[in-house]
């Protein structure tokens, strides 16, 4: 994009929002760059547009949260496979301040009754409302690896949003996105989903899934 006619020639401005690193070579083009890096969803109101920075109405500053390279085929390497987030967490044994999925409410819930369709690739359970208040929870599933697999940690396979009444049930029925359970094969090039029993859990976050159960792939 152009920049005003200047004494500076062809130069450019250049506006950027990324949420990874990335390499910089063609900064020595331009007079100004405005970079958002992982900028969250609160960013819009707070990076300036391209028509505040080239009237001048903004003087924008920051300061970036990541070193940046000036060399061209620049790469960052991503070696923790899905371990990442919340999954990390659990592979490592460490406990978060806010396990993945919390939330406080006014009121509480119970949940029972786990049972596992492996064909239709389903989970049915029941959540009460135990408490005082009505409330919406967000109803989790999780899927942990057979045994045998590298993996310690499980994989968030589906969720369910449900309001009850104080003292109300409701069984859900959530289902279960094997696709999250699938790991690459390099030699085919493609993804597969091996055969085993993978242990299902329900519950309200990631560090609380009190059902348990069993999905059969053959």
């Amino acid at each position: 994009m152009p920049a005003p006619k200047s004494s500076l020639g062809n130069r450019r401005l250049r506006l950027v929002r990324h949420n990874r690193e990335r390499e910089f070579s063609w900064q020595r083009v331009c007079i100004y760059r405005a970079r958002s890096y992982r900028p969250g969803w609160r960013s819009l109101p707070q990076v300036p547009s391209e028509s505040q920075v080239r009237a001048g109405d903004v003087a924008d500053n920051g300061a970036p949260t990541a070193n940046a390279s000036a060399h061209a085929g620049y790469a960052v390497h991503y070696d923790e496979g899905p371990e990442v987030g919340y999954k990390s967490y659990e592979a490592q044994n460490k406990k978060p301040l806010f396990p993945f999925g919390f939330g406080l409410s006014y009121t509480t819930y119970a949940y029972s009754g786990l049972s596992v369709d492996s064909t239709a690739k389903t989970a049915r359970f029941t959540v009460k409302n135990t408490g005082k208040r009505t409330g919406t929870e967000i109803a989790q599933v999780y899927g942990r690896l057979p045994k045998g697999s590298d993996e310690s940690f499980k994989r968030l396979v589906g969720w369910k949003r449900i309001t009850l009444a104080p003292g109300e049930s409701q069984t859900v029925t959530v289902a279960i996105d094997d696709r999250v359970l699938k790991i690459f094969d390099e030699e085919k090039n493609a993804w597969n989903l091996p055969p085993g029993e993978y242990q299902m859990l329900a519950g309200s976050s990631s560090d609380n899934t009190p059902l348990t159960a069993s999905l059969v792939v053959r």
